[in-house]
């Protein structure tokens, strides 16, 4: 379950937040192949509820028209 660290890291850069800046998603790399990632759900949160807002929002102008 959950995020794909990768794609959430790429997400967050293409809307301008810099690597590790708000230290969301961890890369720890590794020798080999594999590189290990971990992201900070709790930190998530805020990003989350800040969205609904905004959707929300488009939606009840929408429903107004």
């Amino acid at each position: 379950y959950g995020l794909i660290a990768q794609e959430l890291e790429e997400s967050l850069t293409s809307e301008g937040i810099t690597k590790n800046s708000t230290q969301l998603i961890q890369h720890h790399p590794t020798d080999d192949s594999e590189s290990d990632y971990d992201v900070d759900y709790t930190k998530l949160v805020p990003i989350l509820i800040n969205s609904i807002k905004e959707l929300a929002a488009k939606v009840e102008a929408l429903e107004a028209k």
